[in-house]
């Protein structure tokens, strides 16, 4: 009894004594929420408020396990596209074990780390990473992966078609398919035609052909 308690509250530090309760009931266990605290207490185990906060060490712990995991989600994906990588480029941050980068090399594909609080060492990717934060994600409430993988989705189709930048001279990646605006237009009977993209958060504009 006192190991099965003592299991369920380390497996599950987010929860009460009556939580353990009811579930050793569905168990077939019969025990009162007074035995369940008294035997945490005498394991040396506090209550789930204090229980539940990891510490330190097992934090990075879990998240590099959650990075590893990505890592071969990535492969899966690679493999299914039939994708040939030959390098990963991945800052200093602490969220990337060491096990993270082996397990890509065992794969033929070479890790470079950035340099230490240089993000113009990977400039493209800090630019578009601050980008589709401030211009989207930031604005949106994300409820799963599948909207995930649509907003972002729709959002570099923008960026990478009909986005001015600046490095382009405010120039989008693609032409306008519509009618160049003249100086001397009269910009009170300029037609424009505007495309809403999720959900009206991001504008395109064009000029419409000429009939």
């Amino acid at each position: 009894m006192r190991e099965l308690i003592g299991r369920l509250a380390r497996e599950n530090p987010g929860w009460g004594y009556l939580r353990i309760v009811g579930e050793l009931r569905k168990l077939g266990v019969a025990v009162s929420a007074t035995s369940v605290r008294n035997i945490l207490a005498e394991a040396g185990l506090p209550p789930a408020p204090q229980r539940h906060k990891q510490s330190w060490r097992s934090f990075p712990r879990a998240h590099g396990e959650w990075m590893l995991q990505q890592a071969r989600n990535l492969l899966m994906e690679l493999d299914d596209r039939d994708g040939q990588v030959r390098f990963l480029i991945h800052d200093r941050d602490a969220k990337f074990p060491a096990a993270f980068d082996a397990l890509l090399a065992s794969e033929k594909i070479k890790v470079i780390r950035t340099p230490v609080q240089a993000p113009n060492a990977n400039a493209h990717m800090e630019r578009w990473v601050g980008s589709v934060r401030r211009e989207c994600l930031d604005w949106l409430l994300i409820v799963g992966r599948r909207q995930l993988e649509h907003v972002l989705r729709v959002y570099v189709r923008h960026y990478n078609r009909a986005r001015p930048h600046r490095a382009l001279d405010l120039k989008s990646p693609e032409p306008s398919t519509g009618s160049p605006a003249h100086a001397e237009s009269n910009l009170q009977s300029l037609r424009l035609r505007r495309l809403d993209l999720l959900g009206g958060l991001i504008h395109e504009y064009e000029i419409p052909a000429a009939a």
